[in-house]
C-alpha cells in the first residue's frame, strides 16, 4: 500500500548518457532514453505500488508508482525504470516503468521515498560518460563504479578500472607557475603530489582531490621560482 518500506529495495544502476551509438533502446518507442535500475536483495517480495521515484531530493513525491501491482521485484530482482518523462507509455504489455522525469549526464540524484516521506534509497552522482553505466558493486553495495558492459535487468559486473592518470603540457609561465593537465575519467576523484627531491620516502598533496568532470584537469602549482619540483597524478580509490 505504499505505507512500510520494501525490504532493502536499491537503486543499483543508472546510464544518463545514453546514445544510439551502442546504448540501450527502449522497448516502448525505440529511443534511447535515461534509466535506472532498482534491485532487491532481499528475501521477499517488493511491491512499490504507492511508492514515489524522484530526480530532485527535495521533491521526494514527484512520481508516483502505480497502485496496480504490476511493478513488483522478486527476491535478488531487478526493475528497469525509464527516465525519459512519458509516464502513458506505462501499460500491462511493459514490464518496465516509465516516469515523468529525465536524468542530467552533467550529474544529479536519484531517490526513492515511501508514502509517508521515508527515504527508502538514493544516491547522487556526477559527470556521466556516453554508454558507460554506473552503479552499485556488488549489487546493493556500497561503492559506487563504472560498467564498461552495461547490465539492465540484471546483476552488474563489467567494471571499469581506473585509468592510469597522465600528465600532459607541463610548461613554466612569465609569473613562474607551473601549469599541466591531468588525463581523467569523468566522475573519477584524482590527487596531484609533488617531490623536491625524487629520493624522499613521501609525496606532497597539491591541494584537495578533485572529482574530474571531463577527460582532464588543469592544474596549476606556484610560483615556483628557484624550485625543482616533480609531479604525479593519483586515483584516489
Amino acid at each position: 500500500d505504499g505505507r512500510s518500506a520494501p525490504l532493502q529495495v536499491r537503486i543499483n544502476e543508472w546510464m544518463a548518457a545514453n546514445t544510439s551509438a551502442g546504448g540501450l533502446a527502449d522497448p516502448a518507442d525505440g529511443k534511447f532514453d535515461d534509466w535506472f535500475e532498482l534491485y532487491n536483495p532481499g528475501a521477499n517480495v517488493a511491491d512499490l505500488s504507492g511508492y514515489f521515484l524522484t530526480d530532485t531530493l527535495t521533491n521526494k513525491f514527484q512520481f508516483e508508482i502505480p497502485r496496480n501491482g504490476q511493478y513488483v521485484i522478486p527476491p535478488g530482482g531487478f526493475l528497469l525504470v525509464w527516465a525519459d518523462g512519458t509516464p502513458g507509455q506505462n501499460s500491462s504489455n511493459q514490464v518496465d516503468l516509465h516516469v515523468n522525469f529525465s536524468l542530467r549526464a552533467v550529474g544529479e540524484a536519484i531517490g526513492l521515498f515511501a508514502a509517508d516521506g521515508t527515504q527508502i534509497d538514493a544516491v547522487t552522482f556526477t559527470n556521466q560518460t556516453d554508454n558507460v553505466s554506473q552503479g552499485r558493486s556488488p549489487d546493493g553495495g556500497g561503492d559506487l563504479l563504472y560498467f564498461a558492459a552495461p547490465s539492465p535487468r540484471a546483476g552488474n559486473g563489467g567494471t571499469i578500472p581506473p585509468a592510469a592518470p597522465e600528465i600532459r603540457g607541463l610548461m613554466l609561465t612569465a609569473l613562474n607557475q607551473v601549469q599541466f593537465t591531468v588525463s581523467t575519467v569523468a566522475g573519477r576523484i584524482y590527487r596531484v603530489e609533488y617531490k623536491e627531491d625524487l629520493g624522499a620516502a613521501a609525496w606532497t598533496p597539491l591541494g584537495a582531490p578533485r572529482v574530474a568532470g571531463g577527460t582532464s584537469l588543469g592544474v596549476t602549482d606556484g610560483p615556483v621560482l628557484g624550485l625543482q619540483r616533480f609531479y604525479r597524478a593519483v586515483v584516489v580509490p
